[in-house]
């Protein structure tokens, strides 16, 4: 697959593991402080305090995802300061290390879920290394790594949605022009779609189960909405590629090109070699190049992330940006256009986009590997849909 270079962005955005993780050491002996940091900082990146307060201020700036105490400081004991963390910060590993001979008070927090767990001194250090690994396995256990994914491609979504092409969107012309590009999305997410339903369910003879039920119903759910939706004046169905054409023949749209391209693959044509025929516009080729290599050469999980991160959980808040684009234009009947954006947009967030998610998860599960692929391929659907948008904002301009 050709690759969109966005450096500024991507090389930012590294996956979690173990030695990613950060352990915060708090104990008013520097001594101890300084020992326990020596004995950990080759697994994992270490932080220190020397009292409560100062461990509370750096909660408070960057949180760690392990913490570890010493329960006998003063004016804040261990559980005292771990109690505040298990409010402030619950997801943080709280542990806890005690040379008391009672054990009561630690007893009593772990009943409490102030600390999930404790070592009392001396330890050998295999102990503190069991302690801190249970921590840290248990702690990207419970991650959602579907989250991290979004938290990371997070500056090219906004990129993409203050692009200028939403506000251009003002005059009828510059709506075609928009519509004349933007159907070729429109159809290949349809090919993404089917091409995941021909990877996720059973669509030859003979039939099998699909391994996989959880994203067979998903997905099949999501092909019915797409494929066979309900028209707007609820007589009969359409795919969402048909009501989008006739909702460029509403507005005057040129669909010529668009009719000729999809009538040579009818006929058995290759779709690059129909686009070119066609004449399709290169900014439209070059994004489908990039939908359809995904769908043909790379795992269901890949495919998944093109389809959750580059359109369904997308598609609601960049049409609202196309709507708001459209609320000044001309006042002329755009109204089976509008059917086509608040339908995506009620359909996607409400169904489509929740249940991208849940086959997302399905299809990764704990396994890193597929997730660091998976954000990669969202990466490369958003930097695929700015170049798409620089394309028909440089049209529209050309149009005028």
């Amino acid at each position: 697959m050709s690759t969109i270079e966005s450096p500024a962005i991507t090389s930012a955005t590294q996956w979690v593991t173990a030695k990613d993780l950060r352990v915060l050491v708090v104990d008013d002996d520097n001594g101890v402080l300084e020992s326990i940091a020596e004995a950990i900082e080759d697994k994992f990146k270490v932080l220190t305090a020397s009292s409560g307060a100062e461990a509370l201020k750096i909660i408070a700036a960057d949180p760690p995802e392990i913490m570890l105490t010493d329960q006998h400081m003063s004016p804040m004991t261990g559980l005292e300061l771990l109690e505040k963390v298990s409010i402030l910060r619950p997801n943080t590993r709280r542990l806890l290390y005690t040379g008391d001979a009672d054990i009561k008070p630690v007893i009593e927090g772990l009943n409490r879920d102030i600390l999930q767990r404790y070592l009392t001194t001396p330890w050998a250090p295999e102990q503190l290394d069991r302690l801190l690994d249970e921590a840290a396995t248990l702690y990207l256990r419970d991650l959602d790594r579907c989250a991290i994914v979004s938290h990371t491609i997070t500056p090219l979504r906004e990129k993409l949605l203050a692009h200028r092409v939403y506000d251009m969107l003002t005059t009828m012309k510059a709506l075609q022009v928009f519509m004349e590009y933007h159907c070729y999305a429109v159809w290949d997410f349809m090919c993404l779609l089917k091409a995941l339903e021909n990877k996720l369910t059973c669509t030859h003879i003979p039939w099998q189960n699909p391994s996989n039920m959880d994203a067979a119903r998903m997905i099949n759910e999501i092909v019915v909405a797409e494929e066979t939706d309900v028209r707007q004046d609820r007589h009969g169905y359409a795919s969402h590629f048909t009501l989008y054409v006739e909702a460029m023949d509403e507005i005057g749209a040129n669909t010529d090109t668009l009719c000729r391209f999809a009538d040579l693959i009818a006929e058995g044509m290759p779709w690059a070699q129909a686009a070119q025929r066609a004449e399709v516009p290169a900014a439209a080729v070059e994004f489908m190049s990039h939908t359809l290599e995904m769908c043909q050469d790379h795992p269901p999980y890949e495919m998944a992330a093109f389809f959750l991160f580059g359109r369904e959980n997308l598609i609601p808040d960049m049409f609202r940006k196309i709507v708001e684009g459209m609320a000044e234009s001309e006042n002329v009947k755009i109204d089976a256009f509008r059917y086509y954006l608040d339908r995506h947009i009620g359909i996607d967030e409400a169904e489509h986009g929740p249940a991208s998610v849940r086959m997302m998860k399905s299809l990764c599960g704990d396994n890193d590997m597929r997730w660091r692929l998976v954000k990669r391929a969202a990466e490369e659907a958003l930097l695929a849909r700015i170049t798409l948008w620089d394309g028909i904002a440089a049209a529209i301009e050309a149009a005028k």
